[in-house]
């Protein structure tokens, strides 16, 4: 686990079931707060590392709307 953080949000990486490597990197961060971020993604953001770290896959759909890439929801069931 990467401990370095920017902005506040820690970075982390993990290997989730069919996803392979997760990773909240740096670039990310910037990227996303480079496109603006409002009050409510402002919140949530700082909770990113800990679904990453003990999140597992929820739903998983190849090829998503048919676009060319895979969807994932990543999160804790808690039933």
């Amino acid at each position: 686990m990467n401990e370095a953080s920017i902005y506040g949000i820690r970075v982390a990486t993990k290997n989730l079931d069919v996803l392979g490597q997760v990773y909240l990197s740096r670039a990310g961060i910037k990227e996303d707060i480079g496109h603006g971020i409002g009050r409510m993604e402002a919140i949530t953001s700082g909770a990113v590392p800990a679904v990453i770290d003990h999140g597992k896959v929820l739903d998983y759909q190849k090829d998503r709307k048919g676009r060319g890439w895979d969807g994932a929801v990543i999160g804790e069931n808690t039933h």
